[in-house]
């Protein structure tokens, strides 16, 4: 079965919600409604799952940049639904 976008996205905010019921322990820092607080708590999942990829394999920083690869192409080979445009995707 091929995933969309929407999928991987539905997914994501799966396991962002997970992570942030265990990371934060202040609930403000879990309200993930807030644009800033969603931005801050993927950060910090991206930087954990990084630190986990260093124990896992001698190099996480390209494993790393394979995942964006892999992003940049589902982007291109999906309906964006309501994502930014993907200039804008580094805001």
């Amino acid at each position: 079965m091929d995933l969309t976008n929407t999928c991987r996205a539905e997914r994501a905010e799966t396991a962002l919600t997970a992570y942030t019921e265990t990371a934060y322990l202040n609930p403000a820092d879990r309200d993930l409604t807030d644009p800033e607080t969603r931005k801050e708590a993927a950060t910090d999942l991206i930087g954990d799952l990084l630190h986990l990829l260093d124990r896992a394999t001698p190099d996480s920083v390209a494993a790393f940049e394979h995942a964006f690869s892999v992003y940049r192409e589902e982007l291109a080979d999906d309906d964006p639904g309501d994502q930014l445009p993907l200039s804008d995707t580094n805001h």
